[in-house]
């Protein structure tokens, strides 16, 4: 089998967040979470579930935007959001429902592209498929904190 870029994106964006063999996928870890482990800061100083999930949104959001050709408005504090005092199991679901709905987004901005397009480097910046293969490191690293975290809060491990 011949693997192109947008099949092996394909495998990538299935691995991290729908399946996978070795670790929990992140929608089974945020599936797991609870309204108040979303909002329990781990630790002094570290970043909640809440924020991280924005966070992944925000990011998710902006490569959308960058596959489209625009330039990168890419803004580190609007990145992250402040963790509300309260958290409600609905506003909690509609949160993951957004975050599910923004990375599909992603995903089909990508495959929109074709294989062309995802390897064709600029100048000025890096090829398409270099900005998803960004995205999804960084959205698997984001997941093994989730997964880090629901342990410091006394969970168990989801495999």
């Amino acid at each position: 089998m011949d693997f192109t870029p947008e099949l092996s994106l394909a495998k990538q964006f299935e691995m991290i967040y729908e399946r996978n063999h070795w670790y929990a996928p992140l929608r089974d870890l945020l599936a797991a979470v609870t309204p108040d482990e979303a909002i329990r800061r781990p630790v002094q100083g570290g970043h909640t579930i809440y924020e991280i999930v924005h966070h992944l949104l925000y990011s998710a959001e902006e490569a959308t935007h960058r596959l489209g050709g625009r330039p990168s408005q890419w803004d580190e504090a609007r990145s992250w959001v402040e963790t509300p005092a309260a958290l409600t199991a609905e506003e909690w679901q509609a949160t993951i429902g957004r975050y599910d709905d923004t990375r599909r987004a992603f995903r089909d901005a990508a495959f929109k592209l074709g294989d062309a397009a995802l390897e064709a480097a600029d100048a000025n910046r890096p090829a398409p498929y270099d900005l998803v293969q960004q995205i999804l490191h960084h959205e698997a690293f984001h997941a093994g904190q989730i997964a880090y975290i629901r342990r410091l809060h006394g969970r168990e491990a989801l495999l």
